[in-house]
């Protein structure tokens, strides 16, 4: 590993209303290395990057590139110096090319003043085959899976030869091929001399790939070691200012009665022939690959497709048709993947989104107007209950991190006081101590005798926190397996449509 430093950030301070984001950071980024950062949501991890990437200016500190001083202007400025992002909200044309995306913006032109469409093909084709990738880059992006749009956005980052990439939470939406493929990737970039900045929450990535660990908390660094000088259970008490013996508490025995039946449920979203009983108490964890239908089983049941076949029974009230809004006012509260488009309304409040779904009851008069005292009332305790790290509850939501994000998404949900939950991912994007607390939520729902469909593609978490698990294959229910008797090979049999010896 090359110790030159690239990139040296040298006390960086940041504050914005009623937050200090960060504070006196200093941090060497060396070429040909591969740095993991990590730090619970709302550490600074992202305050940190936007400045790096010329998206927000630092109050006090400076950066020095290459050994010039280095102020971006904004983030066409920092990808003209070399710096790229690869982002876990991919962002690209989804209508257009793999070769129109990875040269937007800098097209290779004839003399005649037209761009060289044949130039640009050829140079895409070879970059994306340098990354071990024989595709058509002429195919749109729309045809694509997550992992191939991203190693197109790699594709963007060598072809405009940066000398330092940053992954952000790079593998939450890729199958295990896809991540195996992209850590190849990227240790190819470290022997070629490129500096990668390795953000993620899943810490057996991190020391999987990274040669050195640096730990934020608070906006300050805590920590800064290389991968042999310290070990996960460090990291984390660094990470959350205190030890986590446990990850996942005890789930209790089951209580109740039945609270949700699927009965012979079919989709327009493909999925097929769903039998399923919830009790109350209950935790029923969904597992499958990408593309199985796990998802699509709680959308329907939350009513947000059409049935072409079968009902949802609630209580004993059966449903041949359902809409969101039958769904909650049968119970039915639902968290989604789909956290940007479907979770959150950005421009509202962290309080009016933490109310939305309670709407109904905090109305007051013929009028319907708003009790905006309860609303308040809502918000106040979701916060402290679930401790969003927000400066106000008239914060817009778009403006917390990812991980406070989903805080809010939970919290919408919790104060509504369903009877079922559909939890659909609840820790994607959330750090370590955001996920042991969730954890711990979900376990006291169901002790408090809430029926709970647990849907997440973390194979670890669905094996411990489950009384029963579901695996879905090709949008159909494969097997059903009780917590004693599953594991992670038995699992993957019935995902992959295996028999189990």
């Amino acid at each position: 590993m090359n110790s030159e430093p690239v990139l040296e950030i040298e006390n960086i301070s940041k504050s914005f209303p009623g937050v200090q984001a960060l504070k006196d950071i200093s941090i060497n980024i060396n070429s040909g290395e591969i740095l993991g950062l990590v730090g619970e949501n709302g550490a600074g991890k992202t305050t940190l990057m936007n400045v790096i990437g010329g998206v927000i200016i630092q109050d006090n500190g400076n950066m020095i590139l290459n050994g010039q001083s280095y102020i971006p202007h904004d983030p066409l400025h920092a990808q003209r110096m070399g710096i790229s992002f690869i982002h876990q909200e991919l962002a690209h044309f989804s209508t257009l090319s793999i070769t129109d995306n990875i040269f937007a913006g800098v097209f290779p032109y004839k003399k005649s003043g037209f761009i060289d469409y044949k130039k640009s093909h050829l140079e895409a084709s070879r970059v994306m085959n340098n990354l071990g990738v024989d595709i058509d880059c002429r195919r749109k992006m729309r045809t694509l899976s997550i992992g191939e749009i991203q190693l197109v956005e790699i594709a963007k980052a060598i072809s405009s030869k940066s000398n330092i990439v940053i992954f952000d939470e790079p593998t939450t939406s890729l199958t295990e091929n896809e991540r195996i493929r992209l850590f190849e990737v990227i240790n190819n970039l470290k022997k070629q001399g490129v500096a990668i900045i390795f953000i993620s929450h899943l810490l057996d990535e991190v020391f999987e790939i990274c040669d050195r660990v640096v730990v934020l908390r608070d906006g300050e660094k805590i920590g800064d070691k290389l991968k042999g000088e310290t070990n996960k259970t460090e990291v984390v008490k660094m990470m959350v200012g205190r030890e986590l013996r446990d990850f996942f508490p005890e789930v209790m025995d089951i209580k109740g009665k039945e609270v949700l039946e699927i009965k012979d449920l079919s989709t327009t979203e493909g999925i097929s022939n769903i039998n399923l009983t919830i009790k109350a108490g209950e935790i029923v964890g969904m597992w499958g690959l990408l593309g199985s239908g796990r998802s699509e089983v709680a959308r329907a049941v939350f009513g947000m497709v059409s049935y072409t076949n079968g009902s949802v029974v609630i209580n004993g009230k059966e449903y041949k048709e359902m809409s969101p809004e039958k769904a909650i006012n049968a119970g039915i509260g639902f968290l989604t993947e789909n956290r940007r488009e479907e979770g959150i309304i950005g421009k509202l409040s962290v309080k009016a989104n933490l109310a939305l779904p309670s709407l109904t009851y905090i109305t007051k008069s013929i009028f319907k107007l708003l009790d905006f005292v309860s609303e308040r009332k809502i918000a106040e305790s979701m916060v402290k209950k679930l401790s969003i790290k927000t400066p106000t509850l008239d914060q817009l939501t778009e403006n917390l991190s990812g991980g406070n994000q989903q805080k809010v998404v939970v919290g919408k949900w919790l104060a509504l006081k369903p009877n079922v939950y559909l939890l659909d991912e609840p820790t994607k994007g959330i750090d370590v101590g955001a996920k042991a607390e969730i954890h711990k939520l979900i376990v006291d729902l169901a002790k408090d005798g809430a029926s709970i469909l647990f849907i997440s593609s973390d194979i670890e978490e669905v094996l411990r926190l489950s009384h029963r698990i579901v695996v879905m294959y090709k949008g159909s229910i494969a097997s059903e397996v009780m917590q004693a008797n599953a594991n992670k090979e038995r699992l993957m049999h019935f995902a992959t449509g295996l028999e189990v010896n």
